[in-house]
């Protein structure tokens, strides 16, 4: 079986924006927050992810520094897959690669719809700018419908209006 349980305290930087890191994790237990400048005057919380959400994916695949930094928040219990078991965990686990897959093609939609707001910005179409055009309308990736009896409450609810979704809320191989 590939990977390991690990306990990751909370304060901890799991992963530094600028570093490389090779091994992905897989959230178990826990918050983690996600920053792009961390303890800098432009620090912003990208997202908290929890429970069966992912990081590090991205230095794993491209072998490039993390453009992040992920923050325990609480004490997480993760999964880690380092790079050389990576071939493993995708073949014990297609669920998760479906997973993974899906929150990289968000970050992608994410960053497409913020390149979008700048470039309107850059060349004077802010909004309220009344220029035609100028108003960026962001797309908003497709998630698969819900069945009636599943929209109630999502497996794994945390109540927490802000959990993002993971694919134990879908039923995509029945």
């Amino acid at each position: 079986m590939a990977g390991a349980m690990m306990i990751i305290p909370a304060g901890t930087v799991c992963v530094q924006e600028g570093e490389i890191c090779l091994d992905m994790y897989k959230i178990v237990n826990g918050f983690a927050e996600v920053y792009t400048g961390y303890q800098t005057e432009n620090e912003v919380i990208l997202e908290i992810i929890s429970t069966g959400m992912y990081f590090g994916e991205l230095g794993l695949l491209t072998g490039q520094p993390s453009i992040y930094t992920v923050v325990a928040y609480s004490d997480v219990t993760v999964y880690r897959v380092p790079a050389s078991e990576i071939l493993l965990y995708v073949t014990e686990n297609p669920r998760d690669t479906i997973a993974i897959m899906k929150h990289m093609a968000n970050q992608v939609m994410t960053m497409r719809n913020h390149v979008a707001l700048l470039m309107s910005e850059i060349h004077g179409g802010g909004e309220g700018s009344g220029s035609p055009g100028s108003m960026v309308i962001p797309s908003v990736p497709w998630e698969q419908p819900k069945k009636p009896s599943e929209t109630a409450e999502p497996k794994n609810a945390l109540n927490d209006p802000f959990r993002k979704k993971t694919m134990d809320d879908f039923d995509l191989f029945d």
